[in-house]
């Protein structure tokens, strides 16, 4: 449960600092980080693994009952970094 918040507060503050900088306004979950690329904010691997977890947020929100145990604790162990880093470049270029 906690990953599924984690995910939807990268989601809303990307979409947020679109907004707010007036890059666009997103209409899909993840293309908030598709416009930080396209803007140079994000590179394209940073925006491949930023889109990937939105598509485990829509696994985890509409399929719950299917998820492998073994994924989401492999994702848990090896890459909570991905979040680490989507705070500090939210903390380097926007606060």
């Amino acid at each position: 449960y906690n990953l599924f918040i984690a995910i939807n507060m990268m989601i809303d503050i990307a979409t947020h600092i679109v907004v707010d900088n007036n890059m666009g306004s997103p209409e899909t979950l993840g293309e908030a980080f598709n416009i930080l690329n396209k803007e140079k904010y994000l590179n394209d691997e940073e925006t491949k693994v930023y889109r990937n977890m939105v598509g485990l947020r829509n696994i985890l929100s509409h399929e719950y009952i299917n998820i492998d145990k073994k994924i989401i604790y492999s994702i848990l162990k090896n890459n909570l970094i991905d979040i680490k880093k989507f705070v500090i470049f939210v903390n380097d270029n926007f606060i």
